[in-house]
């Protein structure tokens, strides 16, 4: 398989937007495909209380993960930019030192959640009837955490030379390694959530194994080797200072819902795999906006280091119409067909919960536009180098607002539709702070 670079200062702006977004998307279509195929066959096979096992503890799964791919985006980013300003050498280091920094941090990140799990879930409240089945989910989920933070950190890589396919065949055939997996681990062998956090971890290393082994046997800007591997402390100093706002945005946001997870959990079992299957039926629109946000930002970011500025505004427009126009679709279609779709991921005795899953969904859907503009704006101003400010806004008018209105609203009325409110109204507030913010403060051209 052999690396296919683009570089987005030459040749049509949507054009290039669109053939690298597509892929990307792909890839985070796939790696969210491994929730869903675990959803649907837990769903089915072990019933309604192994999902929501599983999704019970989702939130604090992801934080890790999305902290640790905060900072590896800041050197996505730096990387952007010197491959738009042609500086090689540069590129090779930060690249060496952001893969050791994924496996030191992965290594030590998987001892500390394995061995606190239990007092997380402690934390979590979650219910007496899931938890030893959630416990051995968290703890073998967390035996392959490094794995994907080798995979993620490699595939930014790859992505700031403007290569979002390699990412993108991998995660589809760990995709279809996984089903099979869950196949075997959960209907076959009958081993339960447990079951599916092995097909999961399983699927991360060879994901991991696959894309190193390409990155080092292409011909690319970047010369791997492995006497190379090691950190370069003024570049990680570099790297940390662009991407740890983005990682603690990333790690936040989790804290944040987790706290909604939490008074979600108290409303009981039923109302948790509702919600869960919320999450299963609009994973779609997440990648599909974060996707797009991240080819806006590498579009961005190797134009700003080229300083061709025209394209920058032409990648935001670009970028803003390619999402809008993609969630509307996707929006229209899950509010029509919600209840069919609902009823793949649960055996028939549960099918109790699919009105609970379908009120809340439609109740969700209409503000999803808040939160894509906002997304695609903060990507162009990340492009640019600026990662601080929109991090503020984000915590303030996203976070913010929800723990707010979790410790405040929500105290007045605990029913689950007040308790998730606090998702549309942070969209709308974030999303207007970015217009305002992109217009009078962003850095102009």
């Amino acid at each position: 398989m052999e690396i296919k670079e683009m570089n987005f200062t030459k040749g049509r702006v949507s054009s290039n937007l669109l053939k690298f977004a597509l892929p990307f998307l792909g890839s985070s279509f796939f790696q969210q495909l491994y929730s869903t195929t675990d959803g649907i066959i837990v769903g089915k096979f072990v019933g309604k209380t192994g999902l929501a096992a599983i999704d019970s503890v989702y939130n604090f799964l992801k934080l890790p993960t999305l902290f640790f791919i905060g900072i590896s985006m800041g050197a996505t980013i730096i990387l952007s930019q010197y491959y738009g300003a042609g500086e090689k050498s540069e590129m090779s280091v930060v690249a060496h030192t952001i893969m050791t920094f994924s496996l030191m941090s992965g290594f030590a990140a998987s001892l500390l959640g394995i061995f606190f799990a239990p007092d997380i879930l402690y934390l979590l409240q979650i219910p007496n009837d899931i938890y030893v089945m959630t416990l051995s989910y968290v703890q073998i989920y967390f035996c392959g955490l490094v794995a994907s933070l080798i995979f993620n950190s490699t595939a930014g890589i790859l992505r700031a030379m403007g290569d979002s396919r390699t990412p993108f065949y991998i995660m589809g055939f760990a995709c279809l390694i996984n089903v099979v997996l869950d196949l075997l681990f959960v209907a076959k062998l009958k081993m339960g959530v447990a079951g599916a956090a092995m097909a999961t971890i399983i699927v991360q290393f060879l994901g991991a194994f696959i894309i190193v082994k390409v990155f080092m046997n292409s011909k690319n800007e970047i010369v791997f080797g492995w006497q190379k591997l090691k950190i370069k402390w003024e570049k990680l100093k570099s790297i940390v200072k662009m991407g740890l706002p983005l990682a603690l945005q990333s790690a936040i946001y989790p804290f944040a819902n987790m706290l909604i997870q939490t008074r979600i959990n108290n409303t009981g079992t039923d109302n948790i795999a509702a919600y869960a299957l919320c999450g299963k039926l609009d994973f779609i629109v997440w990648p599909v906006t974060e996707s797009i946000g991240m080819a806006v930002t590498t579009f961005v970011a190797q134009n700003y280091g080229a300083k061709l500025f025209y394209r920058v505004k032409q990648g935001m427009k670009t970028g803003i119409a390619l999402a809008v126009g993609t969630i509307t679709i996707l929006d229209v279609i899950l509010f029509i067909f919600c209840e069919q779709i609902g009823k793949l991921f649960l055996a028939s005795c549960d099918h109790n919960v699919i009105p609970i899953m379908a009120h809340l969904l439609r109740f969700l859907l209409p503000f999803n536009l808040f939160y894509v503009v906002a997304e695609i704006l903060c990507a162009v101003i990340r492009g640019r180098g600026e990662t601080f400010r929109p991090m503020i806004i984000t915590l303030v008018c996203t976070c913010g607002i929800r723990v707010l209105w979790i410790m405040v609203a929500v105290n007045q009325e605990s029913t689950i539709k007040m308790i998730l409110t606090s998702y549309p109204l942070s969209w709308i507030i974030n999303g207007i702070a970015f217009i305002v913010f992109y217009r009078n403060f962003a850095i102009r051209s």
